[in-house]
């Protein structure tokens, strides 16, 4: 009879032992989707304001084309003032 209560310890300490590896492995994945959900916001952020920062670039060269034509047509300078 007491092996029988020697053997159902040692199967407690070890469902035990299990349950920690099992829940410090469950942590490690929870921390490192958290990890990645952060460095993706972060780079579509990133990719936001690259966009935006491209089409302000692009809208002021258009500008910029547009008064240069504009000086051209009006018999002005061909190269902008300094």
């Amino acid at each position: 009879m007491t092996a029988h209560y020697l053997i159902a310890g040692f199967m407690l300490a070890a469902m035990f032992v299990l349950f920690l590896v099992i829940a410090g492995s469950m942590n490690t994945i929870v921390n490192l989707l958290r990890k990645l959900e952060y460095l993706l916001i972060k780079e579509e952020e990133f990719h936001k304001e690259a966009l935006l920062i491209r089409k302000a670039m692009e809208q002021k060269a258009s500008n910029e084309e547009r008064m240069q034509r504009e000086r051209e047509e009006a018999g002005g300078q061909s190269e902008p003032p300094s």
